[in-house]
């Protein structure tokens, strides 16, 4: 099930958004405004690669309010991401803590860090940089 942000956003923030429910179709999303500005979205079924013990996670990001003028970063997946061979998950990950709205009680998650530098960002569409964090996490 995918849900339509129910508040009012800037125009490039719905227009990320819609192309990444078309990009992923096969993984649910929801939207909610964020405690810090922009709209946040999560993802639910995203396939990993073998290299993990799960099978699949959720990422969730903001669409920051500057779009196109800001990165999505950073982007959050499930607090229980490990590797089959029990290898640390190495550098870009971090277990942290993450407060979507205002009400909610901040939830345990790993930080993927994988900031798009230079303004290089301003160059990729919302489902090609999470595609490039994919990517990454999917061959660590």
């Amino acid at each position: 099930m995918t849900t339509t942000p129910e508040f009012a956003a800037k125009t490039a923030v719905i227009e990320a958004y819609e192309a990444i429910v078309a990009a992923f179709p096969e993984c649910p999303a929801t939207a909610c405004r964020m405690v810090k500005a922009g709209s946040g979205v999560e993802l639910s079924g995203v396939a990993l690669s073998e290299t993990y013990a799960q099978a699949d996670t959720f990422m969730a990001f903001r669409l920051p309010f500057n779009l196109s003028g800001g990165d999505i970063y950073p982007m959050f997946m499930r607090p229980d991401l490990s590797r089959r061979d029990r290898a640390p998950l190495g550098a870009g990950f971090a277990l942290t803590n993450l407060q979507r709205t205002p009400t909610d009680a901040p939830r345990a998650v790993i930080q993927v860090s994988r900031r798009t530098r230079g303004g290089k960002f301003l160059l990729q569409t919302a489902p090609q940089k999470i595609m490039k964090v994919l990517d990454w996490v999917r061959t660590r």
